[in-house]
């Protein structure tokens, strides 16, 4: 039999000119009929077994060989298999000439990095352009620019109050000198992020299009950026009068840019407290993802066989959520119609629809909840997603997330440790997408992801001593950790000032320490680990949860005997505490609950 051909090859045929694009109808073996039936299956997996049953030579590009598919299909040509694969993940198929072989590529024009990078250009001009709009907003000194607003607004309660002729274009002509202070003059954050970026440095810029926090702070200390003495009276200037007479010893700014949006935080130091006054502003909104889908062409009124009072097939994944590869195998499963579809682990936003009595129907319903394109096609009923490009750069590959579930399956969930082994494996895109919640279907409870992943990824690259000292609660001084560490140490702190209720008061007094060369003499890690045993007794109907063995013991006699015997499961609650920081009281706390639950076994 004929091996698949290794990618690399097939790479050497697209970058030197080789490749040719091929119609596989005219493959003889590929008219074979075979039967693929599968949920989700990668590409990879899909061109092997085809290559196995026809004896053809076929490749597959290493970065789309992850790609996924539905397929629900019996006895159909292979060719026709792989070209309506092709189609539905925008590919293309072509010939080596001189190996006789075939090989699947994505054309450049459907790279979805392209496509991002095209939207990020976008996304960033019209960022920077509101930026020099700022600065120059912020050449003007802050107080004469409040007095110029309030001017202003006194002029536009006159004209609203007394109503002369030509108000309304007055009206309009003060609007306009409006547009033309604001947000500046009546935000002292947005002020402040105008006059710093318009003294911004290379390495600053790189921090801010990254989305790291940046701090200026007055006095200046360390390598925080300098704020001008001036800052004092511009915060003075849009206090009450009581904090006015409050005397500002020191002012520190925190802000970062994430999704288009820009986050400040304005902390004011006196001799007895702080004030923090938190903003947001849009520089930009980030092109929202489609919503709802289309029918291309006509759809069969095939009819969809139901049975009487038939409920929705389970949903296996954490929070009962479904994907659409679990629809359309109940789909197959009521209506002859051979599938294939994207498969993504996207939730779908209503369960899998079997309320309908045609596939034309099933399909209309399909399209006004879920952001896909269905069509007919060469008599196979063909589902693609509508932004696959997005998904695509943020979809975990099936190798990396089978071995986590099926320890979840085996443990009652995961531990510590494969969190963090997990985190440490995934992409920014990846980490973005399961940060936002909701967006990715998985058999294991996603909330410690969710809850920090970069502290995670800071945990998974300890040793093993290290990890044992940290849970036996010693400090792990950052001086003593690698490079690697370290880095991921500040990674973590630095993703941490973007949450800053998550900071103790005492880091929030301090937060200009944090940029002095002498901090890292005193900065350090230490995790705090409580573990907590609870009992939950269910017989289907009625479920109670105990939060310690006796009183699980001395109310087992007391429950309600009926038809269903009870079964119990333990589960073990841990509440890690990490800390970053130079003690527990100045520092940086992710917190991070995680649940595993031992085998349900029956007790009465």
């Amino acid at each position: 039999m004929r091996v698949l051909f290794a990618t690399i090859i097939g790479l050497v045929w697209v970058l030197t000119g080789r490749a040719q694009s091929v119609n596989l109808q005219t493959v003889p073996e590929l008219g074979k009929p075979i039967t693929v039936r599968s949920a989700r299956l990668t590409l990879a997996d899909l061109v092997r077994r085809v290559a196995q049953e026809t004896d053809v030579r076929l490749g597959v590009a290493k970065e789309i060989e992850q790609e996924k598919l539905t397929l629900f299909v019996s006895e159909k040509p292979a060719w026709q298999i792989l070209h309506l694969a092709a189609r539905v993940l925008e590919l293309e198929w072509h010939r080596e000439p001189e190996k006789g072989g075939y090989y699947l590529i994505r054309p450049t024009t459907t790279s979805p990095n392209a496509r991002r990078n095209r939207e990020l250009q976008e996304s960033r001009k019209r960022m920077e352009q509101a930026l020099r709009e700022w600065q120059q907003q912020a050449s003007t000194d802050f107080v004469a620019l409040r007095t110029q607003l309030d001017k202003i607004e006194a002029q536009r309660a006159q004209i609203e109050g007394s109503r002369p002729p030509g108000w309304q274009d007055a009206l309009t002509a003060l609007a306009q000198q409006r547009a033309n202070l604001v947000p500046c003059a009546e935000s002292l954050p947005a002020y402040l992020v105008g006059w710093l970026t318009a003294r911004f440095g290379r390495e600053q810029w790189n921090r801010f299009w990254q989305g790291l926090p940046l701090l200026a702070t007055y006095p200046q200390r360390g390598s925080a950026l300098e704020l001008p003495q001036q800052v004092l009276t511009w915060f003075a200037a849009q206090q009450s009068p009581k904090i006015q007479e409050v005397p500002i010893q020191s002012v520190g700014f925190l802000f970062y840019l994430k999704q288009g949006t820009l986050y400040a935080f304005l902390i004011a130091l006196t001799p007895q407290e702080h004030f923090v006054h938190p903003a947001q502003f849009q520089l930009d909104t980030p092109q929202a993802p489609t919503t709802s889908g289309k029918v291309v062409g006509e759809i069969p009124h095939l009819p969809i066989a139901r049975k009487p009072n038939e409920t929705p097939p389970p949903c296996p994944y954490y929070g009962g959520v479904c994907t659409l590869a679990e629809s359309l195998e109940w789909l197959t499963g009521h209506c002859e119609i051979p599938v294939i579809a994207e498969s993504f682990r996207l939730p779908m936003r209503q369960p899998p629809i079997v309320a309908a009595n045609s596939l034309a129907e099933w399909a209309q319903h399909l399209v006004q909840t879920e952001p896909v394109e269905v069509r007919y096609e060469e008599g196979f009923l063909c589902v693609r997603y509508l932004d696959a490009w997005r998904w695509r750069l943020s979809e975990i590959p099936e190798r990396l997330l089978e071995p986590f579930e099926q320890r979840a399956l085996q443990q009652g969930g995961l531990s510590l440790d494969d969190y963090a082994e997990l985190a440490n494996q995934l992409t920014p895109s990846q980490q973005a997408r399961i940060e936002q919640g909701g967006l990715i279907a998985l058999r294991f409870d996603p909330t410690p992801l969710q809850q920090g992943i970069p502290v995670l990824r800071f945990w998974a690259n300890l040793m093993p001593s290290q990890k044992q000292a940290a849970r036996e609660r010693q400090p792990l001084a950052y001086e003593q950790l690698t490079a690697t560490q370290q880095r991921l140490f500040w990674d973590a702190l630095e993703w941490g000032l973007t949450k800053p209720q998550m900071m103790t008061p005492g880091l929030l007094d301090e937060l200009d320490a944090l940029y002095t060369p002498e901090a890292t003499t005193e900065l350090a890690f230490f995790l705090d680990d409580w573990k907590q045993n609870t009992y939950r007794v269910s017989n289907g109907e009625i479920t109670i949860v105990f939060e310690d063995e006796q009183s699980y013991r001395e109310s087992l006699s007391e429950l309600p005997s009926g038809a269903r015997p009870y079964s119990v499961s333990q589960e073990v609650r841990h509440e890690y505490m990490f800390h970053f920081g130079f003690d527990s009281q100045r520092a940086l706390i992710c917190p991070l609950v995680i649940t595993q639950a031992s085998q349900a076994k029956s007790e009465k």
